[in-house]
């Protein structure tokens, strides 16, 4: 049958003004952290990687002496220690008990953006990152150094030479393990966490499903570009995530690859970031402005890109510090966004404000904690928890998190009214009484013939005889039971044909056949259903039906309409002669 065109009245972000979402947003933000909680408490249950790796963590034992400049040294206790400067030299002793000795062992470790050599307790080179093709870019990020250990250095010591390169930020040697060769691979897992890597993969994976579907819609015709935006975001963040923690390693050992995954990736989402908040709800000058600025990204990213093609001085590391400002803008621009935009009271509006707050919160505890640590004296890198602790991550699970499950509860909103607006269109355009359709719709699907020119059509019109007697005589109960039964009888003649029908108004029906060979056939399926009735006296008279059929062919030249008022005046003319031979 004939089916009107379903619009799309809705789309993520228009929302009702008068649902604040209160309870949504908390249900929502308590089940994402709920979530986190599951995740970690099975992993706990489960226990940890270290159980199943043979390993020994070495960090309390170091000790980490800093050469400056001027050759004086200071030295320090444990892996944590003051920033380095670029011309400073740091030597970290790791000594190897015979009771951590770990068989066929490798020294695992992470560092940033340095030079990096370890020797044995003879002096001897064992590991070196001094490669041709990592100082060809100077690019190294986060790096995972595994070096294999002379069986002879236990009971003794290795010595890691440290030579910080630009752009430097940490001031640790992160998680010093001994590690058997044929386990390390799972090293990074060691010093980051199994919940650390459940939770990045997790986002990763549910993030490229999301973004699979919403694709599907967009092809559909549905309005879901800012959800593709904020999936890409997504994945480019969990790959992000993956390379800055050193997860990334379990998959290649190549820092140059993990590194380039690190910076260049993190050059891209920031349009990605602005583009999603281009296609909200914000005012035209806002608009304008942000896609003024995620062109700037662009072609910031493109420069930067094309730079360490051409080995330009301006490559990833040299614009650093323009990335840092640019990130600063942008995260400002975004919490501009979020603060103008209509929602505030829905239920997308309030976890966006529960998110912010505490994204407010970790960047204040982040920018004391780093105060801290830089203003200092040595007595800070005593207290590990609080240079060892890194809110980075969290503050980045905290804003995907926040923007995914602000854009689904927009989402799932705004689908829920497409259902309710379908659902109220569709019962404009049926009949109540009967359940077929009414007549709005045939006026549509009228209209419709003429604009897909369709040229070959059979038009009934059709009156229901008697209804009045049947309201006057027996109540109208039994009228409305006689535009069930001819309602019914249409409907089933029909089913199956392409074409429409329904009811026009009062005890008068239409049907109209794209296919006139099919004519004469549901005219004589539409009289046997109506005798059969009749047999099983299902009203206390005979029911009869007087119909007009107008077959209009190609050739002929009468509109849609005009076809449809000849059939209501051959109608007429049965209806007489049915009237007539009843006397």
């Amino acid at each position: 049958m004939f089916k009107g065109k379903k619009r799309n009245s809705a789309r993520p972000g228009d929302l009702s003004e008068h649902d604040d979402g209160r309870g949504t947003a908390i249900t929502l933000t308590l089940a994402v952290i709920l979530l986190y909680i599951i995740l970690a408490v099975i992993l706990q249950f489960f226990g940890t990687s270290k159980k199943y790796i043979e390993a020994e963590k070495l960090d309390d034992l170091l000790t980490v002496d800093i050469i400056h400049e001027d050759q004086t040294t200071t030295s320090y206790s444990g892996n944590i220690f003051s920033p380095p400067l670029e011309t400073d030299n740091v030597y970290v002793h790791v000594p190897l008990p015979k009771s951590r000795r770990v068989s066929s062992a490798m020294l695992c470790f992470s560092y940033y953006n340095a030079n990096i050599q370890v020797f044995a307790s003879d002096n001897k080179l064992i590991y070196s990152s001094n490669s041709a093709e990592r100082l060809a870019t100077n690019l190294t990020g986060h790096m995972m150094i595994k070096a294999s250990i002379p069986n002879y250095c236990w009971g003794n010591f290795v010595n890691i030479r440290i030579d910080p390169l630009e752009d430097k930020t940490i001031s640790t040697i992160n998680g010093v393990y001994v590690v058997n060769s044929s386990q390390s691979a799972w090293y990074p897992v060691l010093l980051n966490g199994q919940f650390t890597l459940v939770l990045v993969l997790f986002f990763f994976l549910t993030s490229l499903l999301l973004l699979s579907l919403l694709i599907v819609l967009q092809l559909k015709g549905n309005k879901v570009g800012d959800g593709i935006m904020l999936m890409l975001f997504s994945i480019g963040g969990s790959i992000w995530a993956l390379c800055y923690t050193g997860l990334m390693y379990m998959c290649s050992g190549n820092s140059r690859l993990c590194a380039f995954g690190e910076y260049y990736v993190s050059y891209l989402i920031m349009p990605v970031l602005t583009g999603y908040f281009c296609l909200q709800h914000v005012k035209p000058r806002t608009k304008l402005f942000l896609r003024i600025f995620t062109a700037v990204l662009v072609a910031f990213a493109a420069a930067v890109y094309t730079g360490e093609i051409i080995k330009s001085p301006f490559n990833v590391i040299s614009s650093v510090p323009v990335f840092r400002i640019l990130l600063i803008i942008v995260l400002i621009s975004c919490a501009a966004v979020l603060i103008n935009m209509k929602n505030k009271r829905d239920a997308s509006g309030r976890v966006q404000v529960i998110g912010f707050i505490i994204i407010f919160i970790l960047v204040i505890l982040e920018i004391i904690r780093n105060a801290a640590v830089s203003s200092a004296g040595e007595g800070i890198y005593k207290a590990h928890f609080i240079a060892e602790i890194n809110l980075i991550m969290p503050i980045c699970i905290v804003f995907v998190s926040t923007l995914m499950i602000s854009y689904m509860s927009r989402f799932m909103r705004a689908r829920q009214l497409e259902q309710e607006n379908a659902t109220l269109q569709n019962l404009a355009k049926y009949d109540a009484l009967t359940g077929i359709p009414n007549r709005l719709y045939i006026t549509q699907a009228i209209h419709e013939i003429e604009k897909n020119n369709i040229n070959e059509y059979a038009i009934f019109f059709m009156d229901a005889n008697n209804l009045k007697k049947a309201n006057d005589e027996y109540g109208h109960e039994c009228g409305d039971k006689l535009l069930k039964l001819v309602g019914r009888a249409l409907k089933e003649a029909s089913d199956g044909q392409a074409g429409f029908y329904g009811r026009y108004g009062g005890d008068e029906f239409v049907a109209c056949l794209y296919d006139i060979s099919a004519a004469d056939r549901v005219e004589k399926r539409f009289y046997e259903i109506i005798s059969e009735a009749n047999d099983e006296a299902s009203l206390p008279f005979p029911v009869s039906v007087a119909i007009g059929k107008v077959i209009h062919k190609a050739s002929d030249i009468s509109t849609p309409e005009e076809a449809l008022k000849m059939a209501d005046n051959l109608m007429y003319k049965n209806k007489i002669a049915m009237k007539g031979s009843a006397r």
